[in-house]
């Protein structure tokens, strides 16, 4: 559900306003933000949880199509979701999202490439960025407590929200 959805998203993104997706994006974010601050069921457990397949295809559905319009892999939606609506432990829903963020970003890559959405200089810089920022972060990752990650999490997608809300009101007026 999540790649082809991603991929039906980002093809489908050029045709709605750039301020609807940066407002949509900011909304998502915040809403996102709450839901990682929420106590996680079963926290401290390890290991996958059974999950419904049924209730994992359409979350990765909807987050893929989403995601996609978006430009975005879905990590910020996905961890979140994927502990408070399919109740899968934290760390193992960090460590899950890393191959579902990498098939959805590819798709998402494809269809935004394909329909001229991707600004090369920037996207390359961010993505060098971003690799050196991921070792560095994994290694703090081992020593944080789940709940002080989610709230890390909750604390930087909700202010990337409200900066994100901000630019849009303010483009608007």
């Amino acid at each position: 559900g999540l790649v082809p959805a991603s991929l039906v998203g980002s093809l489908l993104s050029f045709l709605v306003p750039d301020q609807a997706l940066q407002g949509l994006l900011a909304a998502l974010a915040i809403g996102a933000a709450i839901l990682a601050a929420l106590p996680a069921p079963g926290e401290g457990a390890s290991g996958p949880r059974a999950v419904r397949p049924l209730h994992g295809l359409l979350l990765g559905a909807t987050l893929g199509l989403v995601c996609g319009a978006l430009g975005q892999g879905g990590s910020f939606l996905l961890v979140p979701a994927m502990i408070a609506v399919l109740r899968i432990p934290t760390r193992t829903a960090l460590g899950s999202n890393l191959v579902l963020v990498l098939a959805s970003s590819a798709a998402g890559f494809l269809g935004k490439c394909s329909t001229g959405q991707v600004p090369w200089g920037p996207a390359l810089a961010v993505a060098v960025g971003a690799a050196v920022g991921a070792q560095v972060g994994s290694l703090f990752s081992h020593r944080t407590a789940p709940r002080h990650l989610r709230w890390a999490l909750s604390v930087v997608v909700g202010l990337i929200g409200i900066a994100l809300g901000v630019g849009t009101f303010s483009a608007r007026t």
